[in-house]
């Protein structure tokens, strides 16, 4: 009797426990997390429905695209654009942001037809979007859907407590909200600035709303400055300069007289400082944390710059100390327009990649009393700019093979004996051509420098000043050069040689 009375109140437990589970699994969430939510909405990336914020229940794949199109700042150009795509079950109001993420190659559909618009969203698949718009890069081997939170926590973008609870089963929004805060102040890969001073920086985000939750601080919500880049812009003394973007990599001459002092451990975000007498005097840069007080940024299209600045600039009068002559200049170009930054103090190049709509790819600014006070070409010895522009015309060149997610040419000293003699050779003998008068190839040329590859390619210019144009009209070439610069080569060099005012310059890459 005692034994069965044993196994009835097991029995009894069993059961009780059994009519409890139920009840336990249709609590509803507790949202924890909606001051995130709340912060989020003042600068218009959170918005809720129009049950309001739904906090408690799971996001879906649609919520979760939406919230990485903001995330990437892509919001307006989604809006703007209204990019098609094939899915069939995606609703109006996401339409256009599907549309956008379709466009860039930046998200699947669950089928050729379906994007799954009401499936849940997993954690795993929003911490995939947070961590690309931090600029990590899953084909690029730097994390796998499978490990992104695991490897967002060695990362430091969540902590244990956080990333234990996004670990669980269930995701839901109000964890989206906190996921999506959290994110804005960490910064990008390989960057000092944060995912919300890049939106800010882009104009996704208002100065004024970035201000009141903390993205960014006073001195960046009062600084008007027509043009810069981490604060820094023309005047800008040289001290500032190094205490904000340390030593440069390199200190190269440039044409005019003034110093250019390079940043490029991160070709992502590349920027030459021109420094004159301690000031800076001019900058070019292809990063898209460059901002004006017009709102344009790189990126934007020549439509936007022509909107926000009204009309280029045709003719720039240069007038020389002690002649009395004034000289006329034209710095407007097919794929570059020149305006005069809002201050009346400088001016401003928008280089245009004209493959791709007249997307602006760089800019190219300089002190306009210093622009108008000198009409030669070069201001120093011309042989003495040669290792410069050997240089800059790699770190140019790999600068725009990050724009299009390639990697880095490694310079590489055969390649530039090949180009070199080749460079000489068309200013001896007056041509200029991949073939030489005695019938030599670019291959021949490489192959007779030792150099035995599997893909091999040249490009070669003529007339222009500079490395900054040189490699400017290559990328917007018609006639293969553009190809050439981002094909899958590893190595490259380069040769220049100057006759007269002209100078030859000859790019050889290979594998």
């Amino acid at each position: 009797m005692k034994h069965k009375k044993t196994i009835i109140f097991i029995l009894v437990i069993i059961m009780t426990i059994s009519l409890m589970l139920p009840i336990v699994g249709v609590m509803a969430h507790e949202a924890i997390y909606e001051s995130y939510a709340i912060e989020l909405k003042v600068i218009n990336v959170f918005r809720g429905t129009n049950l309001g914020f739904e906090l408690e229940r799971k996001p879906t794949r649609v919520e979760g695209g939406v919230m990485f199109v903001r995330l990437l700042g892509g919001e307006n150009e989604a809006i703007a654009r209204n990019y098609e795509h094939p899915f069939t079950d995606v609703p109006d109001w996401a339409d256009p942001y599907i549309g956008y993420l379709y466009y860039y190659s930046l998200t699947n559909g669950i089928s050729s037809t379906e994007y799954g618009s009401t499936m849940e969203m997993k954690a795993k698949s929003y911490m995939t979007f947070v961590l690309r718009a931090l600029g990590y890069d899953e084909t690029l081997g730097d994390f796998t859907w499978d490990e992104a939170l695991e490897y967002a926590f060695t990362l430091g973008i969540l902590n244990q407590e956080f990333y234990t609870e996004l670990s669980g089963y269930t995701f839901y929004r109000d964890q989206v909200a906190k996921l999506s805060y959290d994110a804005l102040f960490f910064s990008l890969k390989q960057y000092q600035a944060t995912l919300g001073e890049k939106l800010v920086s882009q104009g996704a985000i208002s100065k004024v709303a970035a201000h009141s939750i903390g993205i960014i601080d006073d001195y960046y919500l009062n600084s008007a400055k027509p043009v810069s880049i981490y604060g820094l812009s023309l005047r800008s003394d040289l001290d500032e300069v190094i205490l904000t973007m340390g030593q440069p990599n390199n200190i190269l001459p440039s044409k005019l007289g003034y110093e250019w002092y390079i940043y490029n451990s991160d070709y992502t975000n590349y920027i030459q400082f021109g420094i004159k007498e301690d000031k800076v005097i001019a900058f070019y840069t292809t990063s898209f944390l460059m901002r004006t007080d017009q709102e344009i940024t790189i990126g934007d299209n020549q439509e936007d710059a022509l909107i926000a600045y009204t009309a280029s600039v045709n003719i720039i009068e240069k007038k020389v100390e002690g002649d009395s002559t004034i000289y006329l200049y034209s710095p407007t170009k097919n794929d570059c327009e020149t305006f005069i930054t809002s201050d009346l103090n400088g001016y401003i190049s928008m280089i245009y990649d004209t493959y791709k709509n007249n997307q602006i790819y760089a800019v190219y600014v300089v002190d306009k009393e210093f622009e108008e006070s000198y009409i030669d070409n070069y201001l120093v010895e011309k042989n003495s700019l040669i290792e410069s522009f050997n240089k800059q015309t790699l770190y140019i060149t790999n600068a725009i093979r990050a724009i299009n997610l390639l990697e880095p040419l490694l310079y590489e000293d055969k390649a530039a004996l090949s180009a070199t003699k080749h460079a000489n050779d068309m200013v001896v003998r007056d041509y200029f051509s991949h073939i030489s008068p005695d019938g030599l190839s670019p291959f021949d040329r490489m192959n007779n420098e030792g150099i035995y590859f599997s893909l091999a390619g040249e490009n070669i210019a003529f007339g222009f000043y500079d490395a900054i144009h040189s490699v400017q009209a290559w990328y917007n070439s018609q006639t293969g050069h553009r190809e050439n610069m981002l094909d899958d080569y590893i190595y490259m060099g380069v040769g220049i040689a100057f006759k007269d005012d002209s100078m030859y310059i000859v790019q050889n890459m290979w594998r």
